[in-house]
């Protein structure tokens, strides 16, 4: 009432029904300085209430459209910093310790698609190239975690 001039909400509000204040962007949303309306936060972000920006997941982490918060990748899966969605490795590779990328398995271990860790191939099979164990012939064998056969 007496106002001479609007004054535009600071970053993270927008303005009131009524046009008379300003209000907070719940979480998951955010606005800039002198915005209309809130924005939901893309995948891979998150915001709390009354951001005037998102921001990027870490590494390991993931989230949807919209998230207050990023969660954490099921065991066995990785993602990249900013992702939507986390990813199983290869055959013969696992998630590093951040779950931000994969690492080979070491020779004479394998692991399949969604393993958290390499495992030794067992007495009598060796780990091929393909990363799985394979029987050794008659007449041959091998040591726990051989890559072949004798």
């Amino acid at each position: 009432a007496g106002s001479t001039h609007c004054s535009p909400c600071e970053g993270g509000r927008i303005p009131d029904a009524s046009q008379a204040g300003c209000v907070p962007c719940d979480s998951g949303e955010f606005a800039s300085p002198g915005s209309e309306n809130c924005t939901a936060c893309p995948a891979g972000s998150y915001s709390q209430l009354g951001s005037s920006s998102c921001t990027q997941c870490q590494e390991g982490r993931y989230s949807a459209e919209g998230s207050s918060e990023c969660s954490h990748c099921p065991s066995g899966s990785y993602a990249a910093a900013g992702s939507s969605q986390c990813s199983l490795c290869s055959e013969g590779s696992v998630p590093d310790v951040e779950q931000s990328s994969c690492r080979l398995c070491a020779a004479g271990e394998v692991a399949s698609p969604g393993s958290s860790s390499c495992s030794a191939c067992s007495v009598g099979m060796y780990a091929s190239s393909r990363g799985e164990c394979t029987q050794c012939e008659a007449g041959t064998y091998a040591l726990a975690g051989s890559t072949h056969c004798s």
